[in-house]
């Protein structure tokens, strides 16, 4: 995997955004096709090289059926786990 360019908070984000498509069962290619965006796009935020805007983290929540808070709590677990390992 491509070394995230923004910190351990994008890891973060690219760790939680895989685990709810794992838990879903749906990839990040039908995410996008979801969200209307290109794959490209999607792929960049799964590896870490970009980030969500507001709009966006809003529409993935809304298609991965998940509340902005549970997501923010999931990416908060994720951030602890990775400081743990620095």
């Amino acid at each position: 995997m491509a070394k995230p360019i923004y910190g351990i908070e994008t890891e973060a984000l690219s760790q939680t955004l895989r685990s709810l498509l794992e838990g879903r069962g749906m990839s990040g290619r039908e995410l996008s096709r979801k969200l209307g965006s290109a794959h490209s796009t999607m792929s960049l935020v799964l590896v870490g090289q970009r980030q969500f805007t507001f709009i966006e983290f809003i529409r993935v929540c809304e298609l991965l059926s998940v509340t902005e808070s549970d997501f923010v709590s999931l990416f908060y677990e994720n951030l602890e786990q990775l400081r743990r390992t620095i």
